[in-house]
């Protein structure tokens, strides 16, 4: 009985350290977890996953503005809504800050870019409540569909680095 116990106890310590504190979603290391997992399923299956990287492009703004309570709101809005976004096999995260992982099983480059479009566009255009106001996000995204080779680190990286370009053009529009 106090095997079982302990053995309960575990398992509630490892889902608890790879939660998010007070959004509805896992940490880093557990987004990292189910990338090295999906990585080493696709290769077996030879099936193709992309990774998503969301990035939320005015929560400092937010913060400024109206305190870490609204960002706090903002970013677990963006969480729910990549959430209510993705099918059941998807896997959201947060990677830290402002920033969500997705991963997108079944997906290759081009149906992955079609969803996070949509996704994006669902967090630019939805708002969340705060203080008797409605606030919106902007965002922006970068992916990488899952190549022979990839690790965790890698995924990650490639999306990121998509994203920063995504995210510098982005910024020439608005400015120009």
């Amino acid at each position: 009985e106090e095997l079982e116990h302990a053995r309960a106890h575990m398992l509630y310590l490892e889902e608890l350290s790879e939660s998010h504190t007070y959004m509805p979603v896992i940490n880093r290391r557990g987004l990292h977890r189910e990338l090295a997992r999906l990585l080493t399923l696709g290769a077996r299956a030879g099936v193709v996953n992309t990774f998503v990287c969301f990035h939320v492009r005015n929560i400092e703004d937010i913060r400024r503005k109206f305190g870490h309570g609204a960002a706090e709101a903002g970013l677990t809005w963006a969480a729910e809504t990549l959430g209510q976004h993705s099918r059941d096999t998807d896997v959201v995260g947060s990677l830290g800050g402002h920033d969500f992982g997705l991963i997108l099983t079944l997906a290759d480059s081009d149906d992955a870019a079609e969803k996070a479009a949509e996704i994006a566009q669902a967090l630019e255009k939805g708002s969340f409540p705060w203080d008797g106001e409605r606030l919106s996000l902007k965002t922006a995204h970068g992916l990488h569909s899952f190549d022979i080779g990839d690790t965790a680190e890698t995924v990650m990286q490639k999306a990121d680095d998509d994203l920063l370009n995504r995210e510098r053009e982005i910024e020439a529009r608005e400015q120009g």
